[in-house]
């Protein structure tokens, strides 16, 4: 459940109940019961975080947007490919 809505360099953050800011602008922030932030994501773009007992970060998992070649050009570039529905 939200509880409070911030504005912090023009960019709308919400926070839980719990004190966590859960959005700020576009970017969404992720948070197990212990409150430890768990991940990120904006847009395709999503880094994922595993904790230890300690509250350690022991491995994070970056994903990236998918990109493909174009090759139907006289000049090939990266391209994100439409979102299917």
């Amino acid at each position: 459940m939200l509880s409070d809505l911030y504005l912090i360099e023009k960019q709308l953050a919400i926070k839980s109940d719990h004190g966590n800011t859960t959005s700020l602008g576009t970017t969404t922030f992720n948070y197990d019961a212990g409150d430890r932030n768990t991940g990120i994501s904006q847009g395709t773009t999503q880094t994922t975080y595993t904790r230890d007992v300690q509250n350690r970060a022991i491995s994070r998992n970056h994903t990236l947007p998918v990109r493909q070649l174009r090759t139907n050009t006289a000049s090939p570039y990266l391209e994100t490919p439409p979102m299917s529905s």
